[in-house]
C-alpha cells in the first residue's frame, strides 16, 4: 500500500464506528510514524505516540494498595486516555511505535489494548483509534515476530515506499530541489 493510501485508509477506519486497530509494516525509515502523525493532525484529533522499544511492562500500570489496604487497584500512565477522565479529549490516536520489537510481555499488554479498548479495565474513550507500526522481520531491523493473537486483533497493512510518493512529499515540505533531484 502506497503512503497516500495508507493516510485515506486510516482516515476511513478512524471515522468507522468500530476505529479497528491497524499496523503499518514496512522498511524502517519509510515514514510510517510520521504518516500516522501526520493523518491525526489532518484529522484534527489528539496524538499520543509511544516507542515499544523502550517501554516496560511497568509503565502500563503498576498494582497500588488501595487507602485500607485491603485491595490493589492499578496506577496507570498519565499518558493513557482515559474514558472517565474529563481532561482527556474526546478524539484521538494513540500510536504504539515499532511494536515487532516490543518483548512478549509488551505486546500481550496491547493486545488488551486493541482488544478490549481498556486498560486494567480503564476504557480508552469511544473516539480514540490504536495504530501501531512495525518494521517487517525480514529486514533484520529488530523486529521480534508479533504474538498471534496480537495480529488477529489489528488489521496489518503493508506499506510500500515509491519514488514519486517521496519526491511529492519532498517538494511539498521544502526539501531542497538539489536533494530531490539526487534521489
Amino acid at each position: 500500500m502506497r503512503a497516500t493510501l495508507l493516510s485515506e485508509t486510516i482516515k476511513a477506519v478512524y471515522r468507522s464506528p468500530s476505529k479497528r486497530s491497524i499496523c503499518a509494516e514496512g522498511a524502517p525509515g519509510g515514514g510510517k510514524t510520521s504518516i500516522i502523525r501526520q493523518v491525526a493532525d489532518d484529522l484534527g484529533v489528539a496524538y499520543i505516540e509511544r516507542h515499544m522499544p523502550t517501554m516496560l511492562v511497568e509503565d502500563f500500570g503498576v498494582p497500588y494498595p488501595s487507602a485500607d489496604g485491603s485491595s490493589l487497584t492499578y496506577k496507570l500512565p498519565d499518558w493513557f486516555p482515559r474514558k472517565d477522565d474529563p481532561n482527556t479529549p474526546t478524539e484521538g490516536i494513540l500510536c504504539f511505535d515499532d511494536r515487532n520489537q516490543a518483548p512478549a510481555d509488551l505486546q500481550k499488554v496491547l493486545a488488551n489494548i486493541v482488544q478490549a479498548r481498556n486498560l486494567h479495565g480503564v476504557a480508552l474513550p469511544d473516539g480514540w483509534m490504536v495504530v501501531s507500526t512495525g518494521n517487517r522481520q525480514s529486514v533484520r531491523a529488530g523486529a521480534n515476530r508479533v504474538l498471534s493473537h496480537l495480529r488477529n486483533r489489528e488489521t496489518v497493512v503493508e506499506l510500500e515506499t515509491h519514488l514519486e510518493d517521496w519526491t511529492r512529499w519532498a517538494g511539498n515540505n521544502g526539501v531542497r530541489p538539489e536533494v530531490i533531484g539526487f534521489i
